[in-house]
């Protein structure tokens, strides 16, 4: 009888697959995923590779698969933001469908990537504000205002 409390197996298209299968497998997908490539498209371009419901499987089991993935797409995030300069110079296509895939890339390498491709802003406010007096309260709390109100095109 198998230890499942050491190496838990997850049965592969009626398969056992082994814990050193599986990290195989893992990192075949994630240096894919890294190069830019779907999730889909690399586990159905190679029949020795699981199914990406069986890939999130694993990543929910195995933190560690998880981890790897995480790092993988955030490298796509990079390789998206690259394509949109490959594109944005491809004098092949029409003006329109370049538009339409630099939105696309510049979407998801933001939501991929959000710290270095996402549109959102953070701003550290750890500045301590029981020292402050009324006046100096009021001034910072529209200093940071400035920092993070965008108001709409024709207002200022």
């Amino acid at each position: 009888m198998r230890n499942h409390s050491t190496d838990i197996e997850i049965q592969h298209r009626g398969q056992w697959v082994s814990s050193q299968a599986r990290d195989a497998a893992i990192r075949t997908i994630c240096e894919r995923v890294a190069e830019g490539a779907s999730l889909k498209a690399v586990c159905l371009a190679d029949p020795q590779l699981p199914s990406p419901g069986l890939v999130y499987v694993w990543c929910d089991h195995y933190p560690k698969y998880s981890s790897q993935m995480r790092a993988a797409h955030l490298a796509k995030g990079d390789v998206l933001a690259d394509r949109i300069l490959e594109v944005a110079e491809d004098e092949s296509l029409e003006p329109a469908a370049r538009s339409v895939r630099i939105g696309a890339y510049r979407w998801l390498a933001g939501k991929l990537n959000p710290d270095r491709w996402g549109e959102v802003r953070r701003v550290d406010i750890t500045s301590s504000v029981s020292s402050l007096t009324d006046d100096e309260l009021t001034i910072r709390i529209e200093q940071l205002q400035k920092l993070v109100y965008k108001p709409p095109s024709g207002e200022e």
